[in-house]
């Protein structure tokens, strides 16, 4: 049977697989869902050497210059619950774009990590089910954020040294709560030939 995530692959013509699958999770109607459980996390703590690569994480791997989006939601209870868009390389080398319940509001927050995690709030999101959005050009990258899908904002825009082929996918953590359940759709991989990866077309396609 595998790895179950063969409708992901039928929608984005690449191969997935699970790192740290969950007990519970479902793909249905080209929807995914999944529930991480207590203390469930990516986060090297800037303040101590504690080190979490725990939380549920459907992958790809993408080489070369690419653009992926997703539209994302998730269930908010507790402090850092969300969901998140992550690129992923070593334990010691990733980022990630986060849909989060943060000091009680849903916002974005990112997360880029080189031994140890840069974490940064980037403010409110209105939208129950915004879309995060990952370019790459090269060893630069941007994460990008929308309410809509058609309308985007860059939240980060920056340089990490990555391989040519990463790992890309969806994440879903609970690092304070007794669990958290997120939910995936329209997830897309474009080929990206725009050097300035913080331009994205009138669409959303890159140029």
């Amino acid at each position: 049977m595998g790895n179950g995530l063969s409708g992901l692959a039928a929608l984005t013509g690449t191969a997935w697989e699970w790192m740290n699958e969950p007990r519970h999770w479902q793909l249905e109607n080209g929807v995914l869902k999944m529930t991480a459980t207590q203390a469930e996390d990516f986060f090297n703590d800037p303040q101590n050497e504690s080190k979490v690569a725990t939380a549920p994480f459907a992958y790809t791997e993408l080489a070369g210059n690419f653009a992926v989006q997703v539209q994302v939601g998730v269930e908010m209870k507790a402090q850092c619950d969300s969901i998140c868009l992550m690129m992923f390389d070593t334990e010691a080398n990733w980022a990630k774009i986060c849909f989060e319940h943060m000091n009680t509001e849903p916002s974005i927050v990112t997360v880029i990590t080189r031994e140890r995690s840069d974490d940064c709030i980037s403010g409110r999101v209105a939208a129950q089910e915004p879309y995060l959005r990952l370019s790459r050009y090269d060893n630069v990258f941007a994460f990008h954020s929308s309410e809509n899908g058609a309308d985007w904002s860059v939240v980060r825009y920056f340089r990490q040294e990555m391989p040519e082929t990463v790992k890309v996918g969806l994440v879903v953590q609970s690092p304070s709560g007794p669990e958290c359940t997120g939910s995936f759709r329209s997830f897309r991989v474009l080929k990206n030939r725009e050097r300035d990866v913080r331009i994205i077309g009138m669409a959303g396609e890159p140029s």
